[in-house]
């Protein structure tokens, strides 16, 4: 099984477009971009996490961290993966209830530690894919590109030390 493909603007923003051609580029651009929408202040969340109040306020906390990152030119939440996202804050909100519970007996209590890791599983590979660790964010998310600069007036003697 291969890797989930990265968006085209990503492999441009990490500098190495080159591995596609330009017209690779320009279909996958649009193919893109007919996937969702961009625009976080239209994205509503689900009744059903409206209705949940931890699903609810997780829900708003992602979309700050979102918007946050749009605002530094940094897009990495459309419209299409608004079911993913409340599907975390579902799975975030199981994942609370489970911690609460108390068990008395043995066998109950290691029922509840196997559904415990299967939630924390679940929510690390979500985290993955919404960007939300901060893991995914280093290798995923690109960098703001640096001010190129000046050329020093020593480089034209090959700018190496030594020799």
């Amino acid at each position: 099984m291969g890797r989930n493909a990265k968006p085209v603007s990503l492999h441009i923003a990490e500098g190495n477009p080159n591995r596609l051609t330009k017209a690779q580029i320009q279909q996958r651009q649009q193919s893109e971009i007919k996937l969702g929408k961009n625009d976080l202040s239209k994205v509503k969340p689900p009744e059903f996490i409206k209705r949940n109040t931890i699903a609810y306020s997780h829900w708003k906390q992602c979309m700050k961290e979102y918007k946050e990152a749009a605002e530094e030119g940094v897009e990495i939440l459309a419209s299409s993966d608004i079911d993913l996202l409340a599907l975390y804050c579902m799975t975030y909100t199981e994942y609370l209830g489970l911690l609460d519970l108390d068990t008395s007996d043995f066998e109950t209590e290691m029922k509840r530690q196997t559904a415990i890791n299967k939630k924390m599983d679940m929510l690390m590979k979500m985290q993955d894919r919404l960007f939300l660790n901060p893991l995914a964010k280093v290798k995923n998310v690109p960098k703001p590109k640096e001010k190129e600069r000046p050329e020093s007036k020593f480089s034209k003697f090959g700018g190496g030390r030594g020799g």
